[in-house]
Formats: C-alpha cells, sequence, structure tokens
C-alpha cells in the first residue's frame, strides 16, 4: 500500500504512513508507467544534444539537477542576496561599534543603508536581510549622533 501524500510503500493493513503520519485508507495504489529502452536512450540523445549546443563556452553559470519531481536550480542567484548579505553584516558591525567607534559606525551604517535601498528596491532575494542590515544600520545612527554631539559639546566647554 502506497501513501497518497509522500508516496511511501507502506504495510498492507496499514491505517496512517508510516513515513508522513497521513491516513492511508481507500488509497489506491499508483500506476507508475515503465519506460522502454527507446525512451531512455531517446531522453539520453536529447540530453547530449543540448550539452553540445552549449553556448557559453564551456562556462557553466547555471545548473539545474533535477531530483525526482522536484528541481533545485545551482549558481542562479544573483547578486541582490550577496548585497542583501552585505547590507544585514555592515549594520550589524555599524551597531555593535556605534557607542564607541563612530568613525568606524558612521561609513557602515551609510553602506548599509545603501546595500539595504538597493537591494529593497530592485525586488531582489534576501528580502529579510536586507530588511535587517536597515535596521541595525538606522539604529546605529542614533548612538553615532549622541557620541558626536556629546563629543563637540565637551570641545565647546573646553574652548
Amino acid at each position: 500500500m502506497y501513501c497518497g501524500k509522500c508516496g511511501k510503500e507502506n504495510r498492507d493493513g496499514a491505517e496512517f504512513c508510516a513515513y508522513c503520519g497521513a491516513p492511508l485508507s481507500n488509497v489506491p495504489t499508483p500506476v507508475v508507467p515503465e519506460t522502454t529502452e527507446q525512451e531512455v536512450q531517446k531522453e539520453e540523445k536529447e540530453n547530449a544534444e543540448s550539452i553540445k549546443t552549449d553556448h557559453n563556452n564551456g562556462n557553466v553559470s547555471n545548473i539545474t539537477i533535477s531530483m525526482g519531481e522536484t528541481r533545485h536550480s545551482v549558481g542562479s542567484h544573483g547578486s541582490g542576496e550577496g548585497m542583501a548579505i552585505a547590507s544585514m553584516i555592515l549594520g550589524i558591525v555599524a551597531l555593535v561599534v556605534s557607542c564607541c567607534f563612530y568613525y568606524i559606525s558612521l561609513p557602515c551604517a551609510i553602506i548599509s543603508l545603501v546595500l539595504a535601498a538597493v537591494t529593497l528596491k530592485g525586488n531582489r532575494g534576501g528580502r529579510g536581510m536586507a530588511i535587517a542590515g536597515l535596521v541595525c544600520s538606522i539604529v546605529s545612527l542614533i548612538p553615532a549622533a549622541i557620541m558626536i554631539s556629546t563629543g563637540a559639546a565637551v570641545v565647546s566647554i573646553f574652548n
């Protein structure tokens, strides 16, 4: 008996799938079409021809791996995700050093703001990381501004 949800084979008479827990009542056994040797050879020939007509001069920029019904793409991420990661890291660095080293915090926060804005405006991947970088950089500007104004007040007192 096969599970209608995950497709795994279970023992006959089982009420629930041993793998995913779905109920097994009145689930027909799926019929798997047999592929002939000719169909397999035809598919292999088509794959070989598609490899021969590669216009990337041997460079691989996007690979699609087929695992059953699910397709996973490798190498298809754009630069948006990288910019979102950079925005988040710079935002965190700006936040950590904002109280003591405002001269490091300000450039990190400004760059993080720009990267987050570009990522969010361009509707690219890594939206959550871009938002985290944006929030961290905005929050880090507050203690940096307080440190700068405090430093300016102390300098004006001694002059």
